[in-house]
């Protein structure tokens, strides 16, 4: 019987892993060399200083950002980012709201009213 093997590196049960990545926005490092592992099912806390890194990790996790160096596996598969829809897609529009872009009615934007030339609260 063939047991599958996890690749070079990385720990065997882990579901999401970062090898070694690196990220830096300009001169200003966000990440260096970091490496973290996490199982299926397993809880993770991610704790440190303003400024740390923390998100930034979690968006190379997410595939938002792409690391400078380094790796990121999903279930044992390369994942170093998403891939990128077309502007005006329908994935990219989706996209768009889930990250707090343009509002898709008048209504759902906390400005504004669903009845022209009034305002949403009222004046005192």
């Amino acid at each position: 019987m063939n047991t599958p093997t996890a690749p070079v590196g990385v720990t065997r049960g882990s579901l999401v892993e970062a090898r070694g990545i690196c990220k830096a926005f300009g001169q200003t490092p966000a990440l260096r060399g970091t490496t973290v592992a996490v199982r299926q099912g397993e809880v993770f806390a991610i704790m440190g200083p303003s400024g740390s890194g923390k998100s930034t990790l979690l968006h190379c996790l997410a595939g938002i950002f792409t690391p400078d160096t380094g790796d990121v596996l999903f279930d044992g598969q390369l994942v170093n980012a998403m891939s990128e829809a077309p502007p005006g897609s329908a994935a990219s529009a989706s996209a768009t709201r889930a990250a707090g872009g343009p509002a898709s009615s008048p209504a759902a934007r906390p400005s504004g009213s669903r009845w022209p030339g009034r305002s949403r609260w009222p004046r005192r």
